[in-house]
This record gives C-alpha cells, sequence and structure tokens, in this order.
C-alpha cells in the first residue's frame, strides 16, 4: 500500500506520515488554529493533499473490503460452501463449483473425503455400481 500511495503522489505518503496539515497562527504568543477565511494558498494547497490522502486511504480500503471481504464475511461463504457441500445431491457440475468454492477461500477437504461425498451423492440407481467402487 506504501507504494501504491507514494506512485500517486509521494506528497500523499508525507501526509500520512506527518499527519493532517492544521493551519495556525501566533495570536499573543499563543499558538491557535486559523479559521478558514485566513489559510493562505500554501494551507489550501496542504489541506487538498490532506483530503486526497484521506479520499485514496477509503476507496483502498473499499475496495479490499469489497475483493476479500472481512474475516466474518469470508466465515459465512465459507458456512454457506460447507452447507451446499453436505446436502449435496449429483446434479451437473454443481460439486466442482462447491469444492472449487471451498478451495478459494482456504477451506480445504482432502481427496478421500470428496470421494466419499461424491460416491454418497449418487442417486439410488447407481447404488450398485457405488458399491463396486
Amino acid at each position: 500500500m506504501i507504494l501504491y500511495i507514494q506512485s500517486i503522489d509521494y506528497n500523499l505518503w508525507l501526509s500520512i506520515e506527518n499527519g493532517p496539515h492544521k493551519p495556525t497562527k501566533n495570536e499573543n504568543d499563543i499558538t491557535i488554529c486559523k479559521p478558514r477565511s485566513e489559510y493562505t494558498d500554501s494551507d489550501k494547497k496542504l489541506f487538498s493533499i490532506d483530503v486526497k490522502t484521506m479520499n485514496n486511504l477509503y476507496c483502498i480500503l473499499s475496495i479490499k473490503v469489497t475483493h476479500k471481504g472481512t474475516n466474518q464475511v469470508k466465515e459465512s461463504k465459507i458456512d454457506i460452501c460447507v452447507y451446499q457441500y453436505e446436502l449435496f445431491k449429483m446434479l451437473s457440475n454443481e460439486f466442482t463449483i462447491i469444492t472449487n468454492s471451498l478451495n478459494a477461500l482456504g477451506s480445504t477437504y482432502i481427496n478421500t473425503n470428496i470421494v466419499r461425498k461424491n460416491l454418497r451423492s449418487f442417486l439410488k440407481y447407481w447404488k450398485t455400481k457405488v458399491i463396486i467402487i
């Protein structure tokens, strides 16, 4: 993520490292925040960089959650796939889709369990062939 932000604009990375810019002024030897009406062009430029930085961070985080999902989302997807796996009956290529989804989510079954589940899922008129296998 560091390289990504630096590739957009190195000033964005400096904004993250140094924190957001807060325009201040000295009044009677006391440092106070400037009102917006007193912002200089330099203050506006630094503030603009801070806003771009925050926007990029929000976009990066939302993309990560959307594509990868949080741990809760991943666990829910695994639960759904396991549920489908357990209820599976042999229909077209549905079994391959379910096992591939489980593998993609990091929840794998060993081959012997997959073969046994496959054999159990055949319809009744295949029973003799299943017993032979």
